[in-house]
């Protein structure tokens, strides 16, 4: 395939290029652009890796993927190298065996990889008929108690006081009427609350 031996620099060491390919973890390599090519070049193949039967067959495409991130680009670039910085900081290539693993490994995860869940859509909320008749009906019964205890008045038609029809609901409430826990306590919100 493609031998590296050239160098970047004066002093004959290697800088990785833009479209080298870096090997190793983290944000520097994901985020290279020689790094983007190669996963673009992951996804080209990756549907005939999945489909291949044999080992070989996958060993075919894997260097095809190599052989084609190693030639030169449509637009001239140096071919891509792959390169791994050693322990004295240093970039070196790692080969052609090791690229062609690397590929292997990047085409299986690839195919292994679950699309995102697609969350299914909240069902409509279904209206329980009884339970918003109880309410109704709680709420009903709150606000009569409370117009006995003269916090609403609904049978003024202004705030004159005076009651406009000869409604129960215009007797003064007693003691045992004013009481809020009294009008709390009734069946009809305790029901509410279950």
């Amino acid at each position: 395939m493609y031998a590296t031996t050239r160098s970047d620099n004066k002093q004959g060491r290697i800088v990785p290029g833009p479209i080298d390919v870096i090997c190793g973890r983290g944000k520097k390599s994901k985020d290279h652009a020689g790094n983007a090519r190669f996963h673009s070049t992951i996804r080209k193949h990756k549907d005939a890796y999945r489909a291949a039967n044999t080992k070989d067959e996958k060993k075919m495409i894997s260097l095809t993927a190599l052989q084609e991130l190693r030639s030169r680009s449509s637009s001239g670039d140096e071919p891509s190298r792959f390169l791994k910085l050693t322990s004295n900081d240093e970039w070196v290539d790692i080969g052609d065996n090791a690229a062609r693993e690397k590929i292997s490994q990047a085409l299986r995860e690839a195919i292994n990889q679950r699309p995102p869940p697609v969350r299914p859509k909240k069902a409509a909320r279904k209206i329980d008929e009884e339970k918003v008749e109880r309410l109704l009906n709680a709420q009903k019964s709150i606000y009569m108690r409370l117009c006995k205890v003269e916090i609403l008045d609904p049978c003024t038609d202004d705030d004159s006081g005076t009651c406009s029809d000869d409604s129960s609901l215009c007797e003064p409430p007693t003691k045992k009427q004013r009481s809020f826990e009294t009008i709390y306590s009734t069946p009809e919100v305790a029901s509410y609350n279950h």
